[in-house]
């Protein structure tokens, strides 16, 4: 199936290793929530094929990931392109790019304990997702997914207990109106043969008084 549950999601990607990530792991409590927000934007299922889903797995996997821009919206570009366009060179000195690290770490660490005083109660990474995260969705094939999601709410609504409920109530409904209907069946014979005599109509398998065998369904009165 082209979607998954987000309780699935995070169960398998707790446990999924990769070159940069160790498993198995605890997912922060932010990204959890995000990806159930993605389930709430489609009705209960996170769509494997979107953006909003490659978002999260990019957040999960930083560095194997790439972060999925909107369409539209980026544009590729060599160095020299780029370097004329912005006026700006195209590479640092290592001193230049330790600098940066470090402006920017104090700077993500500045917004936490910020985060943290406001009383979010949210640590560095939550802080992180928070900033970086966007709630833009694009889906591949939406009429696949469409199609796909249709499918599975009616599966699901098949296999529900209120399904299974209203089943048994239809047929202990039906179960009651062939027994009604055999009632007045026997109820009208019954009273054709008290009108006209002649033959006696009896249930298969009631006593006969006369000794015949109850196998038979009338008895000719002489």
């Amino acid at each position: 199936d082209p979607f998954a549950r987000p309780e699935k999601i995070v169960d398998v990607v707790s446990a999924l290793p990769s070159a940069s990530v160790s498993a198995p792991r605890t997912l922060p409590a932010a990204l959890v929530r995000k990806l159930q927000e993605v389930a709430v934007h489609h009705n209960g299922l996170v769509p494997l094929h979107s953006r909003l889903f490659a978002q999260w797995m990019h957040f999960a996997y930083p560095r194997e990931c790439q972060y999925p821009h909107i369409s539209g919206t980026t544009l590729n570009t060599t160095t020299k392109e780029w370097a004329a366009a912005t006026g700006l060179r195209m590479s640092l000195s290592n001193a230049e790019v330790e600098a940066y690290v470090e402006s920017q770490s104090a700077a993500s660490k500045k917004a936490s304990t910020s985060a943290v005083m406001a009383g979010d109660g949210e640590d560095e990474a939550d802080v992180l997702c928070s900033a970086m995260w966007t709630p833009d969705e694009e889906l591949i094939d939406v009429e696949a997914w469409r199609t796909a999601h249709s499918e599975r709410q009616l599966t699901d609504a098949r296999s529900s207990p209120r399904s299974v409920l209203r089943t048994v109530a239809m047929v202990g409904a039906l179960v009651s109106l062939v027994l009604i209907f055999k009632e007045q069946l026997w109820s009208m014979l019954a009273r054709r043969e008290a009108t006209q005599g002649g033959v006696q109509w009896i249930r298969v398998g009631e006593p006969l008084k006369s000794g015949i065998s109850s196998e038979r369904k009338a008895v000719v009165s002489i």
